[in-house]
Formats: C-alpha cells, structure tokens, sequence
C-alpha cells in the first residue's frame, strides 16, 4: 500500500508543478514579466516529467475537476487524506504566493498541516490550471466558437489557449478543435478536450459509435472528458449510453466522463443504476447552464453532495443580463465589469465557469477575477430566484431538431400561454413608448378615442400591424448560413381551407421579411382538429395498401400540401414536416405527396413513449421523429377577442360595444401563427425567436401582432 501511496503524491505532484507552472507562464505573459515566465516554463516542464515518471509505476484514474474550482483532481480510493490535503494545500500556498493572494496562500498552509479530506478536495485547478485558463481563454471559451474553417483556427492559436476545449457532435466543430491542438505546438497534455454524445446517438450501440467516430473526427486518442448531452431517449438508452461511456473509460478513450442537462429524476435513475448489480462508473462532471438568473440550486446540491464536479456553461447568459442594475452596482463597487461579476459569482458557488470569447481583450478581462471577492451580502443581492433560460432546459422544454442542430424552444410555459404573455406584453411595452414620445397621458387625452391604439400600431397593404413594426431593425447577426431557421405554421379551426395558400405565404413572407433571409430550412405545419394518441397507434405492420378509411379532412391536408410542396420547389422552405401524424396517417398521406415530409412532430403529453410501429415506419420511410408541447388550438377566438379588447387586459384596438367609438367595430378572428426559431448551428443557441398572428378585424380589416 505504501507504494500506491508514493505513486499517488508523485503523481499528485506533478499535477500541482504542471498548473504552478503554467499559472506562473500565464501570468509572466499577462504581466510581461520574463523572469516569471521563464520560471513558469521551468516548473511546468519539471511537472511534465514527474507525472510521465509517476505513471511508468501505476496508471492513473479518472481524472475530474474538482467543484469548487474546477481543478484536476485523482479519483482514487487508495490515496490517503492526509497525503491529498498536504499535496493539495501546498498548491494553494504555491499559487497563493504566485497571485498574491494572502489568504489563498495562509489557506493553503492550514490545510497542508490539517489533513482534513473533505476540506482539502479539490482546491487545485481553479487557482492553478484554472489561473492559465483565463489568462490563455480557456474554459471552452475558443473552443466551442470554432466552426470548422482555418480562421477560427486561427483564433484559437492566436490566444495561446492552454487550458480546455469543448467540443460536440452537435457543434460540428470535433474535427477543427483536433486540427487546432495538433497546429498549437502545445503537449495534448496541457489541453482539457471536452465533447458531447448527442440526443441522436443515444443507447449502448449508437453511444460507442460515437465515442468512435468523435476520436477518428478529432484524430486525437482520447478525450479528457465525454458527457451525455441531454436525457433523451428513455430509460434504457440513456443507461446504454452511460455503460458505453465506463467501457470507453476503462479503456482508456476518455479520461472522465458525466452528464449534462440531467434532470434530478434521471440523475437518481443513474445512481440508482451505477449502485445495483450490473451498474458501474461514477459521474465525474455535472455541465449545466448556471447563473445567477438561474441557479438550479436543488440541481447543484444533488451534485455537490456526491462530489461531482459542476460545470457552469453560459455563465454570462450570452449577455442578456449584462445591463442588470445589481450587477452594475456590485462591478462599481468593486471596480469590476457586470462579466467579471457573473464569473466571480460562479467561482464563489463552486462551479467551473465556461465563458466563451474570442476577443483578447475579454478574454484577459474574464481572467482578470481573482483579486475581489463577493460578500454574503453581494452573493444575496444575486440570488434572484428566477429560472431564465438563455440556452435549453430539455426537462421542460420541447426539443426540436433539425438534421444534427437541435433547435431549442426556450421557456418554461406552453406554446399558447407563451404566445398570449408575449402578445400582451408586446402590447403594453407599444402603448407606454407611445405615450413617452407624445409627451404623457395629456397628450393622449387630446386624441379621439377611436385613433388612440393609431400612435403605437400602422396600417401597410390593408393590414394593421400590433404593435408597428420596423423591418429594417431586425435580422441576423451572422452569415446566413450559420443558422438553421424552423418555422411552424397553425392552421386554425374553423377557417375555410380555401385561405390555406395565402395564408401560408403571408406568414412564410413575414418570417422572411423578419429575419432578412430568403429561404427557412424547415417548415411544420400543424393541422386542425389532428391531436396524437399514442395509445391509439396500431402496433400491427403498417402498410401504405392497407389502411382504414381515410378522415374528413385527408382532401384538404392533400391540397395544403401542395401549397407547401410549390414553396419547396421555388427554393423557400428546404425541407417539410408535420405534426400529430401517426403510422396509419403517414401511410395514408405519403403516397399523395410529390415532397415527402422529412419530419413527423409529436406531441407526447404526459412522457408518454413513442409507438414502437410509428418508430419503425418513420426509420423506414426516413422520417425524423420530434417531439413538442405546442397546442393546437393556439389561439382561441375568446381569447383574441379579450386581447385586443377594451379594458385592463385588452389593447383598446377593438371598440367597447357595437355603437361605441372608443375601437374598430365588428368582432374578430384569428386566422393562423406562425412561430420561428433562428438557431446558431455550430453552438445549439437560439438568437431569433417569435410569433407572428394574422386575424381579421371588424369588417375588412386585417390585424398582425
């Protein structure tokens, strides 16, 4: 025992000399400080050294990072507590003295001399490796930006990124992140490389090969860490995946392994697996959005309980809440940015951030967190209690993909209560700048109470647009081919099918017009009165002779259809889908169609499964199965009506009673709603996402919020 002691602390030792080493690089770099650089390299070279010498006597194991800072943290059973604490506080000292940090530096001697396990695990990379990472723009900050060509290539080089690279299948940027390392003129050693097994590989078979094809994608041997992207598939794939990740563990494809976006049912569903019979591993890594806008503290406890390391993706929210007032007060106080904030709140609760940029200078700036903390008071002022989402959540959320993107639907409501709080708001927000730039409620009360709802909507082509809507300020922030854009279409009860085709291009031509593009990647239309039961769907072999009678409405899908199929043929929609269509349907359907669909949406209500026959003739006929949680019903006429009414909960368009003059007169109807998505491919983040709504008005005028 006392040679797999020796082992352990030389291996542990070269672990703390490789990240003083690199911290001391770093910062001789940042600082243009020679001689400490120079001692960095010297230090980092001998580390190098040792842990190659440690490891020609024992392999080592899994190797995590720690969660409280994220640092490099041996995973074995044998090791002693009073050998880790003293190997681990010496670190602290080290890299203490290095940044100047006194109570780092007193910390890390009351540990050394303590031997107190739990207090000692894991106090290393953050303040070693960690140091490097921010300083060089590691944390998967470049990394996960790199999309494939030579000058993000480039970038990545340009940063001298010493410290992690996170990759995905789904990102499509496995094969750049393997060229960069190998073009970096850097050890692999010194380079964390993370990647991702996606919703679509999941089971046992599907799982190892992707581990396979990530490697042979890569050219690397191993990965430093392979999560499971999400908790897709059921229970049984989602436990096949976990038993392809321990095999490709244990030999030796990747060095950690764990899960991300896990919900606490499926991470008690796999503990309860890795503890029974047949269940091996440990979860090293836990990877979720996390900031202060959405903490998921029963989450980060389930974690922080087991010792599993919690990683923090999105720790800036892909600053949308840079302009918060708590966070402009806490940076001016401590002479800090709103980022700089947000990552040092993430430091404080334990995570290991990852921000991403590829700018120097922010890269440096989020490097730059280590000299100020965050008081109790501070981190409270933080602890907002909401759960915003800026990336997915797919525990709540519907997933949709599109060929290897994954298009996310973000929030937390239903399509329709998410549809009328948007309207509603949109409504208000109109009305009071409205009345700002004329100057207040005086000035609003000069004006007939017919033409108020006039100053915050406008009338084009015969249509009256709620609230105006100015074209010329919307769009993408890249290349149109960064984007996979999907666009689902509602056609609503009750409207003639004669409407259909100029229905559909009004809202295909306003999703355009929205996002100044041309053309969208996929469109789903949902039909009326076409609701999925599963329990319904035959499991006897289905087959497109066969069939029972076809339902009322098969002649009107059929003559929609054709509408769609012009629209793909002239370039505008690349591929199309439908929604609620079980195995009988789609048997019925296909033979009718020039442009089969390539997706079949699914709304599965209570986590019901899908039916294996509608399973297999979708793998047969091609077919992408997805799933969602719109309803069909989208918006209701009452509910319309109650919108763009008189009252506190109405817009004040439509007129009180039949002879009043405070609105239009007539009564509406909702006519169809589109909802579109704008994804960033290589990074799964939703940039553009909206409603439009056209109903008719009174007597002839057209109304679209």
């Amino acid at each position: 025992m006392s040679d797999t002691n020796n082992n352990n602390a030389s291996t542990l030792n070269s672990y703390i000399n490789q990240a003083t080493g690199l911290a001391q690089r770093a910062m001789g770099s940042v600082t243009g400080n020679p001689s400490t650089q120079s001692e960095g390299e010297a230090t980092h070279t001998q580390g190098k050294a040792e842990h190659a010498a440690s490891h020609e006597t024992a392999k080592m194991g899994p190797v995590a990072a720690d969660p409280q800072t994220g640092a490099a943290a041996k995973d074995n059973s044998n090791r002693t507590q009073g050998t880790w604490d003293q190997t681990v506080g010496s670190a602290k000292e080290s890299i203490g003295n290095l940044l100047g940090n006194e109570n780092l530096r007193r910390e890390g001697q009351e540990q050394n001399a303590s031997g107190k396990a739990q207090e000692a695990k894991g106090q290393l990379q953050d303040w070693g490796e960690g140091a490097s990472d921010r300083a060089k723009g590691a944390l998967g900050s470049v990394g996960a930006a790199i999309k494939g060509d030579r000058s993000e290539e480039e970038k990545w080089r340009d940063v001298h990124d010493e410290g992690k690279v996170d990759s995905a299948i789904m990102y499509r940027n496995e094969k750049a992140c393997g060229r960069a390392i190998q073009n970096s003129g850097l050890d692999r050693s010194e380079v964390f490389f993370t990647t991702k097994i996606p919703p679509g590989s999941m089971g046992y078979e599907s799982t190892k090969r992707a581990v396979e094809s990530s490697l042979r994608e890569a050219e690397v041997d191993y990965f430093d860490l392979i999560l499971i992207h999400a908790p897709y598939g059921g229970k049984k794939d989602r436990l096949g995946s976990w038993q392809a990740l321990v095999e490709a563990q244990a030999a030796g494809k990747t060095r950690s392994i764990g899960v991300s976006n896990y919900g606490i049912h499926h991470l008690d569903e796999l503990e309860e697996y890795i503890e029974g019979d047949e269940g091996r591993g440990k979860i090293n890594v836990g990877q979720y959005e996390l900031h202060p806008w959405l903490d998921r503290s029963e989450i980060v406890q389930w974690l922080k309980k087991r010792d599993i390391v919690v990683e923090a993706y999105s720790p800036l929210a892909h600053g949308t809440r840079l302009n918060e007032p708590v966070l402009k007060t806490l940076g001016e106080k401590h002479g800090k940015s709103p980022a700089q904030v947000m990552i040092r709140w993430s430091l404080q609760k334990g995570f290991v951030p990852l921000p991403k940029s590829v700018t120097p200078a922010r890269i440096q700036e989020n490097a730059d967190v280590f000299d100020f903390e965050l008081s109790e008071e501070d981190m409270q002022a933080l602890n907002t209690g909401e759960y915003s989402p800026t990336d997915w959540d797919p525990c709540v959320e519907n997933l949709m993909t599109s060929g290897s993107s994954v298009i996310r639907h973000p929030g937390t409501t239903k399509s329709n209560v998410e549809l009328i709080n948007s309207l509603r708001a949109n409504f208000q927000a109109a009305q009071q700048l409205a009345a700002v730039a004329s100057d207040g409620s005086q000035s609003q009360s000069r004006t007939e109470p017919a033409e108020r709802y006039k100053a915050w909507t406008s009338m084009q082509d015969d249509t009256l647009y709620i609230p105006a809507i100015d074209f010329s300020q919307h769009g993408l922030a890249e290349e149109r081919g960064q984007y996979d854009i999907t666009v689902k279409l509602f056609f609503l009860p009750g409207i003639p099918v004669s409407r259909r085709c100029a229905h559909t291009r009004q809202a295909i031509d306003l999703v355009l017009k929205e996002l100044h593009v041309d053309s969208i990647d996929l469109l789903i239309v949902s039909f009326p009165g076409i609701l999925f039961d599963a329990e319904d769907d035959s499991e006897e072999e289905v087959s497109s002779e066969e069939g029972s009678e076809e339902p009322d409405d098969f002649d009107s899908i059929i003559q929609s259809w054709r509408t769609l199929e012009g629209l793909h043929e002239k370039g505008m929609i690349a591929q199309l889908g439908v929604a609620e269509f079980g195995s009988d349907r789609l048997a019925r359907f296909l033979p009718h169609t020039r442009v089969k669909p390539s997706v079949d949406q699914i709304n599965l209500k209570d986590c019901c499964v899908v039916p294996k026959s509608l399973i297999l003739y979708a793998k047969q006929e091609n077919i992408q199965l997805l799933t969602h949680n719109d309803c069909n019903d989208i918006l209701p006429v009452g509910t319309t009506r109650e919108l763009l009414g008189p009252g506190e909960k109405g817009a004040g368009i439509l007129a009180s009673a039949p002879d009043a003059d405070d609105g239009i007169k007539g009564d509406v109807e909702p006519q169809w709603v589109v909802k579109y998505t704008a994804v960033v491919k290589d990074r799964g983040v939703v940039e553009n996402k909206g409603y439009f709504a056209l109903a008719d008005v009174g007597t002839c005028v057209k109304t679209c919020s």
